[in-house]
């Protein structure tokens, strides 16, 4: 082999090695692209669960559902903030001497 043939053959395989250092920095790049938003796929998924499985009821709901049991908030306690039983507190008299049913009590005084 000639002399300027040999130097060819070098030169083509450096430009070879650069080009294939060049596929490979670049194939590392999309390989952490692609990790990174499956990552971020998997982080709005497990998100979008917790979400859907904690969902919050609204305050309108829960009063709905203690009506329809005949419990209602207990909003008159500053310090408390519970539920009551109407049945119990429509069995109490109402205060007007002890006579009266609970059928004749305002709602007021419940």
């Amino acid at each position: 082999m000639f002399k300027w043939q040999t130097h060819k053959s070098e030169v083509q395989a450096f430009k070879l090695a650069q080009k294939n250092a060049k596929l490979e920095a670049e194939k590392q790049a999309q390989t952490m692209v692609i990790k990174t938003q499956e990552k971020v796929i998997k982080n709005a998924k497990i998100k979008q669960k917790n979400e859907d499985s904690t969902r919050r009821i609204s305050r309108s709901d829960v009063d709905e559902q203690l009506h329809q049991h005949n419990w209602f908030r207990d909003d008159g306690h500053d310090c408390y903030h519970g539920v009551r039983d109407v049945q119990s507190d429509l069995s109490k008299s109402c205060g007007h001497g002890g006579n009266e049913t609970a059928s004749t009590c305002s709602q007021s005084d419940l």
